[in-house]
């Protein structure tokens, strides 16, 4: 449980926050909170309520409702109704990641990020033992991306899916909560 939205949370786990600081500027029962979820590649919106306690809005979301979410980038806006006329105002908005379901995750499940590095690195590897970066065969000019450049790149997405992971050093362990 946390007081914040969580930047990653994953599908098929319950989920809890809340927003105490809301809770003066739209106090129930004057207003309703509600949370929208889209993902940004595209799809319906799933809209979460909240419930008002004595100091909070609190989300609780069952994973019943989590685990039908698809894994990816959502853009989410926190809005507050009016109860007595239906007027909206828009509280907050970002974005939170939606991990895949551990327990039913099949296939790839690695991050965009993490499959680029792993193309990157491979071809590197393959470059090893060629010293040509550029050729021409009748004609036809033939120019691979610099070992220098996939170098860069490794680097860049190497601190992309540490980041991702929750690491900045191999093997560092982080508890998860939501």
């Amino acid at each position: 449980m946390t007081d914040t939205i969580p930047a990653r949370l994953t599908a098929g786990d319950a989920w809890s926050w809340g927003m105490p600081e809301t809770l003066s500027a739209y106090p129930s029962p004057y207003y309703a909170l509600a949370l929208t979820l889209s993902l940004q590649a595209g799809g319906p919106v799933t809209t979460l309520n909240a419930v008002a306690l004595a100091t909070a809005w609190r989300f609780t979301v069952d994973s019943a409702v989590t685990s039908t979410l698809s894994p990816g980038v959502y853009a989410w806006a926190v809005l507050a109704t009016e109860v007595g006329t239906g007027n909206r105002t828009t509280i907050c908005r970002g974005t939170l990641t939606v991990d895949p379901d551990p327990a039913t995750a099949t296939g790839d499940t690695r991050s965009n990020n993490a499959r680029i590095l792993d193309a990157i690195e491979a071809t590197i590897e393959g470059r090893a033992t060629k010293d040509a970066d550029a050729w021409t065969i009748e004609g036809r000019s033939i120019t691979r991306t610099p070992i220098t450049d996939l170098i860069r790149l490794r680097n860049i997405y190497s601190a992309l899916v540490d980041a991702e992971r929750g690491r900045s050093a191999p093997f560092k362990v982080r508890r998860v909560t939501h």
